[in-house]
């Protein structure tokens, strides 16, 4: 008899912890973005079927308030996810708020207490099913996401606690937050040259403002430099008649509208990358991995590092041709040899002479584009697009 008691007092303790003044945590989280604990779970162990000790503690509360009202009982609360399931209690002002400021106390503790990532994204989630803390958790959420580097996790509860927010300093305060998760993400993603996760990256956050001009804006450049100039062009078109991007806008479209004139005529620009004051351009070398070399009108034979040649596989021991070759170290005498093929884009020639100088082995680049390249095509340098036109000799 005592132990049954025990037991009923056990359960209406824990029922009362987390009622959540009649909300249903599980409505309460949108499915698209948060993904909502399930059933089976280590967070929610869902019973088969409820006991008479049970039933009793759950119809006869009576509304009182627990004696274990505290953020270290919630914390070392096992039965949290079950709790949640079986009951939702309505308590009166005085209990409520005392369950809202100790889950506030519990949602801030997990960002600290050391449990496994996993673990803290479920009970964070299922805590959003309290309405009257909702704000203060999807803060906390936000800043585990931050935590794990899981960014675009973190944008997501910074945008829904927004919607939440009037035009008011906050508000200013959590687009501020925004701003610097998504400068991180791109910088991110454009180092790891994810370029398709970039794009969807871009995509996700118009879904989420499609009135931001600026997204719009950066996401047009992103565009144009990957050469997907149709949806570039569709995305100026609107900035075009915002005041604040109509001039910016209006060169970038210039430069679109260039490109799609050469791919009309065809010929399709070639971008490159401008490093202080050269340009490099990636070269497929023998059909093998690709290489960025200096463009150098000023260089009659195209040159490659030790590396790079040992990279494809070719010997310098057997060379038996030695040129001489001006560098800013003096005159030097190395090597010269025949490459298979030096191709940029579809643009190959074949049986290509280059000279290797150790100068280069320092260099994070891998050598010069010469003009025994560049003369079997009419070419073009855009400095202004930082692009390469190469057209076939007639």
């Amino acid at each position: 008899m005592i132990k049954s008691y025990v037991v009923g007092i056990f359960l209406f303790f824990g029922g009362i912890l987390v009622g959540w003044k009649g909300h249903s945590f599980v409505d309460s989280i949108e499915q698209t973005v948060f993904p909502v604990a399930t059933q089976g779970s280590s967070l929610i162990p869902t019973p088969t079927q409820t006991n008479e000790h049970q039933q009793n503690a759950l119809s006869n509360n009576d509304n009182q308030a627990p004696r274990f009202f505290s953020s270290d009982s919630l914390l070392n609360n096992t039965q949290l996810g079950m709790v949640i399931e079986l009951i939702k209690q309505d308590l009166d002002e005085q209990h409520q708020s005392q369950l809202n400021q100790n889950v506030v106390r519990y949602a801030n503790s997990l960002l600290v207490s050391g449990t496994n990532a996993e673990s803290t994204e479920q009970r964070l989630l299922a805590l959003l099913g309290n309405f009257d803390t909702k704000e203060d958790v999807l803060d906390v959420l936000a800043k585990f996401y931050s935590k794990e580097r899981k960014y675009q996790k973190a944008i997501s509860a910074l945008y829904n606690l927004r919607s939440m927010k009037n035009f008011d300093n906050e508000y200013q305060s959590i687009t501020h937050r925004i701003d610097v998760l998504i400068n991180k993400t791109v910088s991110e993603k454009e180092s790891l040259g994810f370029e398709s996760e970039l794009k969807d990256f871009y995509e996700f956050l118009l879904s989420k403002e499609p009135d931001n001009f600026d997204i719009q804006y950066r996401y047009a450049e992103f565009e144009y430099e990957n050469r997907n100039y149709l949806h570039a062009e569709q995305l100026l078109a609107v900035l075009l008649h915002h005041p604040s991007y109509a001039s910016q806008s209006e060169v970038l479209m210039k430069k679109v509208q260039r490109q799609n004139e050469l791919i009309e005529n065809g010929v399709i620009p070639v971008p490159l990358e401008k490093a202080g004051e050269h340009y490099l351009v990636s070269v497929l070398i023998n059909n093998q991995e690709p290489v960025k070399l200096i463009i150098d009108t000023g260089a009659t034979l195209s040159i490659l590092s030790p590396k790079v040649i040992q990279n494809l596989g070719m010997n310098l021991e057997d060379v038996e041709q030695h040129m001489s070759f001006s560098t800013a170290n003096g005159v030097v005498k190395a090597p010269v040899l025949e490459l298979e093929s030096m191709a940029i884009r579809n643009h190959m020639v074949r049986h290509v002479k280059v000279g290797v100088l150790s100068s280069l082995s320092h260099t994070k680049v891998g050598g010069l584009l010469g003009m025994n390249f560049l003369n079997q095509f009419v070419f073009f340098l855009d400095q202004k697009n930082n692009t390469l036109e190469l057209t076939e000799l007639e």
